[in-house]
């Protein structure tokens, strides 16, 4: 195990963030256009990609960040390098709140996008969509998104970590990639009827809903099957975006903190 640094943290997943997202774009946007419209067309794939490929760069960087910070803190508290898995799924749950608060603008932008019939540049869908809405526009969906990153990083870290421990794959790429993958399935397995309801209140027209009001309809409505609807293209994204993510920032973790001017240096064992 390593002494945990929020630097370190930040630009190993300033890297790998970017990777994972890009390769799992197209399948976000299937599983957004399943989850609001009931269709899976194959045009425009990679619909928005430049949007959540800069903004998560910075908002998941700030993610890893908090969540070494938070590992460094408790470690120096209990006085030991290894935590509880429980500890590993408090920072991951308090720092996908934190990432929530930041992506949820660009993620209400990306998902009028990918739900759009419009031919402009993103650019310029983009910039219309911002026109027509004001600050609090640009939040809406902000509950469910908490929520579901909340628990979604709680149960993905503390998996992650406690796996880690005991099949020992720290330091093996492939290995990460795998475990990254399954715990990214697992997480997504908890967090999907949430994000149904979440990418359902940012391609409504209508801003009053809420989150409530829109799952008692839904289900009343439409069943409650309709809340793992496009769960299938889900798993395969978290297969490849949390496969390639963990087993690129692992990695880069371990480099940094084995070269002598890392931001922090490397607790010894």
């Amino acid at each position: 195990m390593r002494q945990e640094s929020g630097a370190n943290s930040w630009l190993a997943g300033w890297v790998a963030v970017p990777l994972g997202t890009l390769a799992g774009h197209p399948f976000d946007t299937i599983k957004v256009r399943v989850q609001v419209k009931g269709c899976n067309r194959l045009k425009g794939l990679w619909s928005g990609a430049a949007l959540p490929v800069a903004s998560r760069q910075f908002v998941k960087g700030t993610l890893y960040g908090t969540y070494g910070l938070l590992n460094g803190i408790f470690q120096r508290r209990t006085g030991n390098i290894t935590l509880p898995w429980w500890l590993y799924g408090t920072s991951g749950g308090i720092s996908g709140a934190v990432s929530a608060l930041l992506q949820t603008p660009a993620d209400y932008i990306k998902i009028r996008i990918q739900t759009s019939d419009q031919r402009l540049p993103i650019m310029g869908r983009a910039t219309s969509i911002i026109q027509g809405t004001n600050i609090r526009g640009l939040y809406r969906g902000l509950r469910p998104m908490v929520l579901r990153d909340t628990l979604g990083f709680f149960v993905y870290f503390s998996l992650f970590e406690h796996l880690r421990r005991n099949l020992h794959t720290q330091g093996t790429f492939w290995k990460q990639f795998v475990l990254g993958s399954f715990v990214g399935c697992v997480s997504w397995v908890f967090q999907f009827p949430i994000d149904v309801i979440k990418s359902r209140i940012q391609a409504s027209p209508n801003s009053q809903v809420s989150a409530t009001q829109l799952a008692r309809y839904v289900a009343s409505n439409e069943g409650i099957s309709v809340f793992f609807r496009g769960l299938s293209v889900a798993l395969i994204r978290a297969c490849v975006v949390h496969g390639t993510t963990m087993s690129v920032y692992e990695t880069m973790l371990d480099y940094i903190n084995s070269e002598p001017d890392s931001f922090t240096p490397c607790l010894k064992t």
